[in-house]
């Protein structure tokens, strides 16, 4: 974007391209019908020209009106209606409110500014602001001290601009036009002498304290000055030197002469302020505006992105890493730890071998639960039978398990088998025991029993009393060291 400030005078306007400071490609047009052509070639030689125009005229009337206490959109109303009542006829206008008055003001001739505004907007060139040198000398007045304060200075093309402060706040200002070849000191002293009566008549000079005539002017005329501008008591002059003025704003061009121009440039440069410009004369502004910062916002999630993925590549390339160290470490503690163990042999196929005999036995040959079940129903009936212990052992040849295996085990292999059993030992004792081992033996018999009308094929291993004649007996009867023990098998038929 290149800034352009565009100064309209009464008869002659200037532009230029301000950049931090500095003036360059300063060129003067007439304001006419043929200046404004000369502009439109001016701007089209320029990349994304803004302007903003400042504007010097003798037609900018001023009024102060104190206005109800009204907030908001009621004042905004009121104050809309005064500035139709106060300027019908000129879009160029505004209100500014003051220590609790109003300034209305208006630029009443707006066929010198009006035909440069739209040309710029048949252009599609953004007009940033309208305003005026008396507007902009308010910056000027803030820094100056004084409570009634009088500030001239001179624009070359236009002429004497005289502004009046009061406690600040701009009161009202005038144009007086200076010719070619009149002597500007005269025209000082001419002019500021009849705003001095203006003032008494309106009682604006100060009783106890003097006005402060503030004057902006070069060296060449600043010593005509002094010899012609008196100080009184109630009067007092300050002379300015413009350049000095131009650097304290931080301007860094050149500035001659008397003319203050380049301060003004330097005010609205730096801190353009809207003061005359309608919404309908800075919509290209606005739509520009409103572009731009689409454009970064775009931009600021594109980089918010990049950055987020940056840091999104970053967090996998480190946990990528880690996971790398977590793998190593773990198959060095592994290795670590086989050393220490010792050898297994091969230990997945054990445990291969282990896993399908356990299958094909639970498949094929569940627990005895239900042999389990009916031996508790028959001890129901019998209180003097005790079991101390109950083992089986699944086999495909039930006839050759005459004795109880040391624990519940399978033949190696039987799981192949289509017909297995399951050989069942229980071993118990009659409890209490009086000494009768017939009696005893009555009591296993009638356990037995109880099983066989249950279906169980119940087979008689040990008794209390052998009486099998194949068996030798040795002890007597009532031996403390004989026991009513007594061993039972019983065959369990499985699934095929």
């Amino acid at each position: 974007m290149t800034r352009i400030l565009l100064f309209i005078g009464d008869r002659n306007c200037q532009a230029c391209v301000w950049k931090n400071g500095l003036l360059s490609d300063r060129e003067n047009f007439p304001n006419s019908e043929e200046g404004r052509k000369a502009f439109a070639r001016y701007l089209s030689r320029l990349p994304d020209p803004e302007v903003s125009i400042l504007v010097d005229l003798v037609e900018e009337d001023y009024r102060i009106e104190t206005l109800p206490p009204l907030k908001g959109r009621d004042r905004k109303l009121l104050e809309e209606r005064k500035l139709e009542q106060f300027y019908r006829y000129t879009p160029l206008r505004n209100a500014s409110r003051q220590n609790g008055q109003v300034l209305f003001s208006a630029l009443t001739s707006p066929g010198l500014v009006v035909p440069w505004i739209e040309l710029m907007t048949g252009m599609g060139i953004a007009v940033s602001c309208v305003t005026s040198v008396a507007m902009l000398s308010e910056r000027l007045a803030s820094n100056l001290n004084a409570s009634h304060l009088l500030l001239l200075s001179i624009q070359e093309g236009t002429g004497l601009r005289q502004s009046f402060f009061l406690q600040g706040n701009l009161h009202f200002s005038r144009l007086a036009l200076i010719h070619p070849g009149e002597d500007v000191a005269e025209v000082i002293r001419v002019e500021s002498g009849r705003v001095y009566k203006y003032l008494h008549t309106l009682s604006l000079i100060p009783e106890k304290g003097a006005l402060q005539v503030f004057v902006l002017c070069g060296e060449g005329i600043r010593k005509q000055l002094e010899q012609n501008l008196e100080n009184t008591a109630s009067i007092h002059h300050v002379f300015f030197d413009v350049a000095e003025a131009a650097r304290r704003l931080g301007y860094h061009g050149k500035a001659e002469g008397n003319d203050a121009l380049p301060l003004y440039f330097q005010i609205l440069g730096s801190s353009p302020e809207n003061r005359y410009g309608s919404e309908g004369h800075r919509r290209v502004h606005a739509l520009k505006n409103l572009q731009r910062r689409a454009m970064a916002i775009s931009a600021a999630f594109v980089f918010a992105g990049l950055i987020w993925g940056a840091v999104d590549v970053g967090i996998g390339m480190k946990l990528h890493l880690e996971a790398g160290l977590t793998a190593a470490r773990t198959d060095a503690m592994l290795l670590k730890y086989r050393k220490m163990m010792p050898a297994q042999g091969s230990v997945p196929q054990r445990m291969k071998t282990a896993v399908t005999l356990v299958d094909g036995l639970s498949a094929r040959f569940p627990p005895p639960e239900a042999v389990l079940s009916q031996i508790s129903r028959a001890l129901g009936s019998m209180d003097e039978i005790r079991i101390d212990r109950v083992v089986w052992m699944t086999t495909a040849n039930p006839g050759k398990i005459r004795q109880p295996p040391s624990e519940m085990r399978a033949e190696q292999g039987i799981y192949a088998e289509k017909a297995l059993s399951r050989v069942i030992f229980v071993e118990g004792e009659i409890a209490p025991f009086d000494g009768d081992f017939r009696l005893a033996n009555e009591k296993v018999d009638r356990f037995v029993t109880l099983l066989e009308k249950q279906g169980i094929e119940v087979g008689k291993i040990r008794m209390p009393l052998d009486l099998d004649p194949a068996t030798s007996f040795t002890g007597k009867a009532g031996d403390a060291d004989k026991k009513p023990d007594f061993l039972l098998r019983m065959v369990e038929k499985g699934k095929s």
